[in-house]
């Protein structure tokens, strides 16, 4: 059996597989949640029509119609779903055959023919029994891989550390059968197999709270004054609802999640997109923190790298509108990273500026004139100069920089109409022309 020996592993391409997983489930439920809607809404128009038709047909149309005119009066009965100002704010929990009063009275039910009203319940016990439940299989099925991609980090981060630090699993004496050694190629092969089932055990014996007791043990801060442990707590015992108990509140969830939601027992837990959306946002932020903090630990020669992950992260953010999560984002970087270099102070540099951008746009003037004051663009590029021109609405300072900017930094149209930096500049029609004709005379 060969003895291969590979290149130290980098924690880099976790960030990047996590950020992918988490950006990928996003997208996913963005495009089809609408569908679901629709789909759902088509689900009980149908289910309305069939029921009126049923109705129609039981009494006629001149007592129908009359019937139908009473009800709408009142304000009460059939509700008009297919009504385009309702939109999407469908009361699912109206059945058909719910949504009647007593529609007629005794005088009138004596005309209609036994035979009829048979055959009108018949029919509603023959309606299609569809039910809505697209956007709730959607929304379920998004939340419970999020759940499953926050899982699989832990084990690629425990896998790395034990890649990287051999020793923690020769001392633990793990023996191997040559039956099962013959199924490798290589020693590493042998090795990586014994790695999983070892991590896959570790996993299995530690409840969450221990796992990350376990990792605090490792020397890795769980940046518990940025991150809401208990969000994510209660995501987790969510999930398991959802899977073990028909997604029904029950005693072990409120005492678990710490019932930060107000629940009560017997309550049907709903993945609504309001709580989808925090639920996305808090676990992305989790895991990216996380890892970081694993980054600076455990792979400090690559810590650079690391820093310049966080000044796209924050970009990309910006680029969502998502600025309460750059606010945090930068808030983490501000108390938690110094800068070792030159190549360290120009990223976080990126990152104070896209701190700015954020707190500009969520109207934190006070701490964006703060942060303002202390930043000193004299020595630096046009491109800086720029940004805190932009930044201050300084006109006359932008039109003062933009060329160089143009011409120092490089700075082209695409960046211009992509960048948030310049969003304020595109909105603007006269410094829009301006900028615009910078382009065009370079």
């Amino acid at each position: 059996m060969e003895d291969s020996t590979n290149e130290i592993s980098k924690i880099g391409p976790i960030y990047n597989q996590y950020i992918r997983n988490l950006e990928s489930i996003e997208v996913f439920f963005n495009k089809l949640s609408h569908k679901a809607l629709e789909e759902d809404k088509s689900i009980l128009i149908a289910q309305k029509k069939y029921f009126e038709d049923s109705l129609r047909s039981t009494l006629g149309d001149e007592v129908y119609e009359r019937f139908k005119a009473k009800l709408e009066s009142e304000e009460n009965g059939i509700i008009d779903i297919a009504d385009e100002s309702q939109n999407e704010d469908i009361d699912k929990s109206i059945e058909p055959e719910e949504a009647t009063v007593e529609i007629i009275d005794k005088q009138e039910s004596d005309k209609i023919p036994k035979e009829k009203i048979d055959a009108f319940f018949y029919k509603i016990f023959q309606a299609p029994k569809i039910q809505t439940k697209n956007f709730e299989i959607l929304s379920n099925g998004t939340f419970l891989m999020l759940n499953n991609y926050f899982e699989y980090l832990f084990a690629d981060l425990l896998s790395f550390h034990f890649t990287n630090n051999k020793n923690i699993i020769e001392e633990k004496n793990i023996s191997i059968s040559l039956s099962e050694l013959k199924n490798f190629s290589t020693i590493e092969e042998a090795y990586k197999d014994l790695l999983f089932k070892e991590i896959e055990k570790l996993l299995l014996d530690l409840n969450f709270e221990e796992l990350k007791e376990y990792f605090k043990k490792l020397g890795i801060s769980l940046a518990e004054d940025f991150i809401n442990w208990d969000l994510i707590n209660e995501i987790r015992e969510r999930r398991h609802l959802i899977v073990h108990n028909n997604a029904i509140v029950n005693q072990k969830y409120l005492n678990k999640s710490k019932n930060i939601c107000n629940l009560n027992i017997g309550d049907n837990v709903n993945i609504e997109n309001d709580y989808l959306k925090n639920a996305i946002d808090e676990v992305l932020f989790a895991g990216a923190l996380l890892i970081f903090n694993c980054w600076g630990k455990w792979d400090k020669v690559y810590a650079s790298d690391a820093i310049s992950e966080i000044v796209d992260l924050t970009f990309e953010l910006l680029k969502r509108k998502n600025y309460s999560l750059v606010n945090r984002t930068c808030e983490y970087v501000e108390k938690m990273i110094k800068p070792r270099n030159e190549k360290e102070e120009t990223y976080l540099l990126n990152i104070n500026f896209n701190h700015c951008i954020a707190l500009k746009r969520i109207s934190k003037k006070k701490e964006l004139n703060s942060k303002l004051e202390n930043i000193r663009v004299g020595n630096l590029t046009p491109i800086y100069k720029l940004a805190k021109s932009v930044l201050i609405e300084d006109s006359e300072g932008i039109k003062n920089v933009f060329n160089q900017a143009i011409i120092v930094d490089d700075l082209i149209i695409d960046q211009y109409f992509e960048w948030p930096l310049f969003e304020d500049l595109r909105n603007n029609e006269e410094l829009h022309k301006f900028c615009i004709s910078q382009f065009e005379t370079n």
